[in-house]
């Protein structure tokens, strides 16, 4: 279970922040893990 499930049509705004934080965590380990292959590769 997801805490943004909870607030998903609770509050829009929380919910927004909730997938911003997620897609920046998202965005963060895709470039650590991108630039950890690359030393791999490298």
């Amino acid at each position: 279970m997801f805490p943004g499930a909870l607030l998903l049509g609770r509050d829009r705004s929380a919910t927004r922040r909730w997938l911003a934080v997620a897609s920046l965590t998202l965005g963060t380990v895709a470039f650590a893990v991108g630039a950890g292959l690359r030393r791999i590769v490298s």
